[in-house]
Protein backbone atom coordinates (compact mmCIF):
# COMPACT_ATOMS: atom_id res chain seq x y z
CA UNK A 1 0.00 0.00 0.00
CA UNK A 2 1.19 3.53 -0.59
CA UNK A 3 1.46 5.82 2.19
CA UNK A 4 1.09 9.10 1.02
CA UNK A 5 0.73 11.61 3.52
CA UNK A 6 -3.13 12.06 2.98
CA UNK A 7 -3.40 8.06 3.48
CA UNK A 8 -1.23 8.41 6.66
CA UNK A 9 -3.69 10.99 8.13
CA UNK A 10 -6.46 9.38 7.35
CA UNK A 11 -5.78 5.73 9.17
CA UNK A 12 -4.58 7.71 12.25
CA UNK A 13 -7.49 10.33 12.84
CA UNK A 14 -9.64 6.70 11.80
CA UNK A 15 -7.54 5.20 14.27
CA UNK A 16 -7.99 7.38 16.60
CA UNK A 17 -11.67 9.15 16.58
CA UNK A 18 -13.52 7.34 14.03
CA UNK A 19 -14.41 8.48 10.41
CA UNK A 20 -16.85 7.55 7.92
CA UNK A 21 -15.43 7.77 4.85
CA UNK A 22 -18.40 6.15 3.06
CA UNK A 23 -19.53 9.41 1.22
CA UNK A 24 -19.15 10.88 -2.04
CA UNK A 25 -17.20 14.12 -1.17
CA UNK A 26 -17.05 16.75 1.71
CA UNK A 27 -17.32 16.31 4.37
CA UNK A 28 -16.09 13.69 6.23
CA UNK A 29 -17.25 12.53 9.63
CA UNK A 30 -16.26 11.61 12.71
CA UNK A 31 -17.52 9.06 14.71
CA UNK A 32 -16.18 10.75 17.92
CA UNK A 33 -19.46 11.96 19.38
CA UNK A 34 -17.56 14.38 21.46
CA UNK A 35 -15.93 16.04 18.54
CA UNK A 36 -17.06 19.34 16.82
CA UNK A 37 -14.43 18.96 13.90
CA UNK A 38 -10.93 17.34 14.04
CA UNK A 39 -8.26 19.28 11.37
CA UNK A 40 -4.94 17.31 10.61
CA UNK A 41 -2.27 18.54 8.70
CA UNK A 42 1.08 17.87 7.16
CA UNK A 43 3.29 19.52 4.77
CA UNK A 44 1.70 17.63 1.99
CA UNK A 45 -1.51 16.73 2.88
CA UNK A 46 -4.89 18.23 5.18
CA UNK A 47 -7.94 16.24 6.37
CA UNK A 48 -10.91 17.86 7.98
CA UNK A 49 -14.00 15.91 9.48
CA UNK A 50 -16.99 17.15 11.08
CA UNK A 51 -18.82 15.87 13.80
CA UNK A 52 -22.74 14.24 12.36
CA UNK A 53 -24.08 17.37 14.62
CA UNK A 54 -22.89 20.01 13.12
CA UNK A 55 -25.68 21.50 11.63
CA UNK A 56 -26.14 22.05 7.98
CA UNK A 57 -25.44 26.05 7.63
CA UNK A 58 -22.63 25.77 10.16
CA UNK A 59 -21.08 22.68 7.86
CA UNK A 60 -21.66 25.12 4.93
CA UNK A 61 -19.66 28.01 6.57
CA UNK A 62 -16.90 25.63 7.42
CA UNK A 63 -16.34 23.86 4.27
CA UNK A 64 -16.48 27.29 2.35
CA UNK A 65 -13.66 28.04 4.99
CA UNK A 66 -11.84 24.88 4.53
CA UNK A 67 -11.83 25.40 0.31
CA UNK A 68 -10.24 28.48 0.84
CA UNK A 69 -7.91 29.66 3.28
CA UNK A 70 -7.85 25.95 4.87
CA UNK A 71 -6.62 24.78 1.41
CA UNK A 72 -4.12 27.70 1.04
CA UNK A 73 -2.65 28.20 4.75
CA UNK A 74 1.15 27.07 4.47
CA UNK A 75 1.90 24.00 6.78
CA UNK A 76 3.43 25.40 10.41
CA UNK A 77 4.31 22.48 12.82
CA UNK A 78 3.27 23.86 16.38
CA UNK A 79 1.02 26.61 15.43
CA UNK A 80 -2.77 26.28 15.36
CA UNK A 81 -3.59 27.17 11.82
CA UNK A 82 -5.20 30.76 11.35
CA UNK A 83 -7.93 29.05 8.95
CA UNK A 84 -9.17 26.67 12.25
CA UNK A 85 -9.58 29.95 14.10
CA UNK A 86 -12.08 30.89 11.42
CA UNK A 87 -13.26 27.39 10.84
CA UNK A 88 -14.53 27.13 14.80
CA UNK A 89 -15.70 30.34 14.47
CA UNK A 90 -18.09 29.73 11.36
CA UNK A 91 -18.72 26.62 13.45
CA UNK A 92 -20.12 28.80 16.20
CA UNK A 93 -21.93 31.17 13.62
CA UNK A 94 -20.27 34.24 14.46
CA UNK A 95 -17.24 36.16 13.04
CA UNK A 96 -13.73 34.81 12.96
CA UNK A 97 -11.11 36.40 14.85
CA UNK A 98 -8.18 37.36 13.77
CA UNK A 99 -5.41 35.24 14.64
CA UNK A 100 -3.33 38.35 14.96
CA UNK A 101 -4.91 39.68 17.72
CA UNK A 102 -6.96 36.97 19.01
CA UNK A 103 -4.76 36.57 22.22
CA UNK A 104 -3.19 33.56 24.21
CA UNK A 105 -6.90 32.61 24.53
CA UNK A 106 -6.95 31.49 20.73
CA UNK A 107 -5.34 28.73 20.88
CA UNK A 108 -1.77 26.40 22.22
CA UNK A 109 -0.88 23.61 23.94
CA UNK A 110 -1.14 22.18 27.46
CA UNK A 111 -1.42 19.09 29.82
CA UNK A 112 -4.15 16.60 28.03
CA UNK A 113 -7.15 15.28 29.33
CA UNK A 114 -7.97 12.16 26.96
CA UNK A 115 -10.98 10.64 25.64
CA UNK A 116 -11.13 8.18 22.89
CA UNK A 117 -9.30 5.52 21.16
CA UNK A 118 -6.80 7.48 19.88
CA UNK A 119 -6.45 9.42 21.72
CA UNK A 120 -9.35 9.79 23.44
CA UNK A 121 -10.33 6.63 25.46
CA UNK A 122 -10.42 6.60 29.51
CA UNK A 123 -7.55 4.55 30.10
CA UNK A 124 -7.42 2.46 33.51
CA UNK A 125 -7.79 5.38 36.05
CA UNK A 126 -5.31 7.04 33.59
CA UNK A 127 -6.36 9.71 31.21
CA UNK A 128 -5.44 8.46 27.63
CA UNK A 129 -5.23 10.87 25.22
CA UNK A 130 -5.50 9.61 21.55
CA UNK A 131 -2.78 6.76 21.97
CA UNK A 132 -1.05 7.61 24.77
CA UNK A 133 -2.08 6.93 28.73
CA UNK A 134 -1.12 10.10 31.52
CA UNK A 135 -0.68 8.74 34.89
CA UNK A 136 -2.65 9.83 38.21
CA UNK A 137 0.09 12.79 38.57
CA UNK A 138 -0.73 13.66 34.98
CA UNK A 139 2.95 12.99 33.65
CA UNK A 140 3.94 10.46 30.50
CA UNK A 141 3.03 10.29 26.93
CA UNK A 142 -0.21 11.87 25.95
CA UNK A 143 -1.76 12.05 22.65
CA UNK A 144 -3.68 15.90 22.86
CA UNK A 145 -2.29 19.00 24.34
CA UNK A 146 -4.45 20.63 27.07
CA UNK A 147 -7.59 22.06 25.29
CA UNK A 148 -7.37 25.82 24.92
CA UNK A 149 -10.68 28.52 24.48
CA UNK A 150 -10.52 29.45 21.11
CA UNK A 151 -14.10 31.22 21.42
CA UNK A 152 -16.79 30.88 24.41
CA UNK A 153 -18.09 26.96 23.48
CA UNK A 154 -15.46 26.15 21.73
CA UNK A 155 -12.33 24.12 22.99
CA UNK A 156 -9.46 23.25 20.73
CA UNK A 157 -6.42 20.59 21.51
CA UNK A 158 -3.58 19.84 19.52
CA UNK A 159 -0.46 17.67 18.89
CA UNK A 160 1.95 16.36 16.46
CA UNK A 161 2.00 12.69 14.98
CA UNK A 162 4.89 10.28 13.95
CA UNK A 163 4.84 7.44 12.06
CA UNK A 164 7.02 4.26 12.88
CA UNK A 165 9.86 3.00 10.34
CA UNK A 166 9.87 -0.03 9.54
CA UNK A 167 12.88 -1.36 11.83
CA UNK A 168 12.28 0.50 15.40
CA UNK A 169 15.34 -0.20 17.69
CA UNK A 170 15.67 1.00 21.74
CA UNK A 171 18.55 2.92 21.41
CA UNK A 172 19.60 1.32 24.71
CA UNK A 173 18.95 -1.74 27.17
CA UNK A 174 16.09 -1.45 29.17
CA UNK A 175 17.49 -2.10 32.73
CA UNK A 176 14.58 -3.98 33.31
CA UNK A 177 13.08 -7.39 31.98
CA UNK A 178 10.95 -6.81 29.11
CA UNK A 179 8.11 -9.06 28.83
CA UNK A 180 5.74 -9.08 24.96
CA UNK A 181 2.43 -10.21 24.32
CA UNK A 182 3.25 -13.93 22.89
CA UNK A 183 1.67 -16.74 24.39
CA UNK A 184 4.43 -17.33 27.20
CA UNK A 185 4.16 -13.78 27.96
CA UNK A 186 0.50 -13.87 28.72
CA UNK A 187 0.70 -16.18 31.01
CA UNK A 188 3.28 -15.04 32.58
CA UNK A 189 1.56 -11.93 33.19
CA UNK A 190 -1.80 -13.64 34.72
CA UNK A 191 0.93 -13.94 37.37
CA UNK A 192 1.38 -10.03 37.88
CA UNK A 193 0.46 -7.77 40.43
CA UNK A 194 -1.75 -5.79 38.22
CA UNK A 195 -0.99 -1.99 38.55
CA UNK A 196 -3.99 0.19 40.59
CA UNK A 197 -4.69 2.38 37.64
CA UNK A 198 -6.25 -0.57 35.61
CA UNK A 199 -9.67 -1.86 36.86
CA UNK A 200 -9.64 -5.85 37.32
CA UNK A 201 -11.58 -6.90 33.92
CA UNK A 202 -9.57 -4.19 31.50
CA UNK A 203 -6.25 -5.87 33.29
CA UNK A 204 -7.60 -9.11 31.81
CA UNK A 205 -8.75 -7.69 28.60
CA UNK A 206 -5.10 -6.41 27.42
CA UNK A 207 -3.16 -9.02 29.27
CA UNK A 208 -5.45 -11.69 27.56
CA UNK A 209 -4.07 -9.99 24.18
CA UNK A 210 -8.41 -8.69 23.70
CA UNK A 211 -6.46 -5.05 23.44
CA UNK A 212 -4.15 -5.93 20.61
CA UNK A 213 -0.18 -6.61 21.37
CA UNK A 214 1.42 -5.26 24.17
CA UNK A 215 5.14 -5.27 25.65
CA UNK A 216 5.93 -4.57 29.49
CA UNK A 217 9.08 -3.90 31.95
CA UNK A 218 8.59 -5.51 35.48
CA UNK A 219 10.03 -5.04 38.51
CA UNK A 220 9.85 -8.36 40.21
CA UNK A 221 5.90 -9.04 39.67
CA UNK A 222 5.08 -5.35 39.07
CA UNK A 223 4.51 -4.02 35.64
CA UNK A 224 5.92 -0.45 35.47
CA UNK A 225 6.22 0.69 32.44
CA UNK A 226 3.50 -0.27 29.10
CA UNK A 227 2.83 0.13 25.72
CA UNK A 228 0.01 -1.45 24.33
CA UNK A 229 -2.33 -0.31 21.53
CA UNK A 230 -5.34 1.79 22.75
CA UNK A 231 -6.58 2.82 19.17
CA UNK A 232 -6.88 0.76 16.15
CA UNK A 233 -8.38 0.05 13.11
CA UNK A 234 -8.09 -2.51 10.06
CA UNK A 235 -4.50 -0.85 8.76
CA UNK A 236 -3.49 1.07 11.95
CA UNK A 237 -2.59 1.06 15.79
CA UNK A 238 -1.54 4.22 17.48
CA UNK A 239 1.13 3.29 20.83
CA UNK A 240 -0.31 3.89 23.96
CA UNK A 241 2.86 4.17 26.48
CA UNK A 242 2.01 4.44 30.33
CA UNK A 243 5.14 4.46 33.00
CA UNK A 244 4.66 4.15 36.69
CA UNK A 245 5.94 7.79 38.49
CA UNK A 246 8.79 6.26 40.54
CA UNK A 247 10.21 4.44 37.44
CA UNK A 248 10.11 7.46 35.33
CA UNK A 249 13.62 8.81 33.45
CA UNK A 250 15.01 5.50 33.68
CA UNK A 251 14.97 5.42 29.70
CA UNK A 252 11.81 2.47 29.94
CA UNK A 253 9.31 3.97 27.72
CA UNK A 254 11.96 3.83 24.83
CA UNK A 255 12.13 -0.03 25.65
CA UNK A 256 8.80 -0.62 25.79
CA UNK A 257 7.58 1.03 22.75
CA UNK A 258 9.83 -0.76 20.54
CA UNK A 259 9.09 -3.94 21.53
CA UNK A 260 5.46 -3.20 21.26
CA UNK A 261 6.31 -2.41 17.65
CA UNK A 262 8.01 -5.51 16.69
CA UNK A 263 5.06 -7.18 17.89
CA UNK A 264 2.11 -5.07 16.42
CA UNK A 265 4.41 -4.50 13.31
CA UNK A 266 2.91 -8.16 11.93
CA UNK A 267 -1.03 -7.03 12.30
CA UNK A 268 -0.99 -3.95 10.89
CA UNK A 269 0.44 -1.81 8.24
CA UNK A 270 1.22 1.17 9.50
CA UNK A 271 2.38 2.11 13.44
CA UNK A 272 1.77 5.84 14.58
CA UNK A 273 2.78 8.17 17.72
CA UNK A 274 0.84 10.76 19.22
CA UNK A 275 2.11 13.25 21.91
CA UNK A 276 1.54 17.19 22.98
CA UNK A 277 3.61 19.99 22.38
CA UNK A 278 4.50 20.32 25.98
CA UNK A 279 4.72 16.58 26.63
CA UNK A 280 8.61 16.85 26.36
CA UNK A 281 9.02 13.58 27.97
CA UNK A 282 6.60 11.61 25.51
CA UNK A 283 8.66 13.58 22.55
CA UNK A 284 12.01 12.27 23.67
CA UNK A 285 10.91 8.71 23.77
CA UNK A 286 9.79 9.61 19.58
CA UNK A 287 12.89 11.17 19.05
CA UNK A 288 15.40 8.82 20.60
CA UNK A 289 13.50 5.92 18.49
CA UNK A 290 14.10 7.72 15.35
CA UNK A 291 10.02 8.00 14.41
CA UNK A 292 9.03 10.12 11.16
CA UNK A 293 7.66 13.32 11.92
CA UNK A 294 4.26 13.07 9.98
CA UNK A 295 2.35 16.34 11.11
CA UNK A 296 -0.32 17.84 13.48
CA UNK A 297 -3.62 17.14 14.85
CA UNK A 298 -6.61 19.56 16.47
CA UNK A 299 -9.59 18.47 17.75
CA UNK A 300 -12.23 20.87 17.97
CA UNK A 301 -14.99 20.04 20.97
Amino acid sequence: MNWDEERLLTAEVDAIHGLDLTGDGPPVLVKDPALRAVWAWSPRARLLALGADVGTRARDAALAVWAGAGREEAYRPGEPPAALVRLVAALDGTEALDPETAGPETAGTGTPGRGTPGAEAAARGATRTGTVVTGASGAGAAVTPGPRRVRPGATVAGGPCFVFPVDVRAPDPSPLPVVVSDAEGRDTARRWIRPGNWQPGEWEELIGGRMGEWAMAVDGREPVSICFSPATNAAAAEAGIWTRADHRGRRLAPAVVAAWAGRERRNKGVLFYSTSADNHASRSVARRLGLTPLGWIWTVR
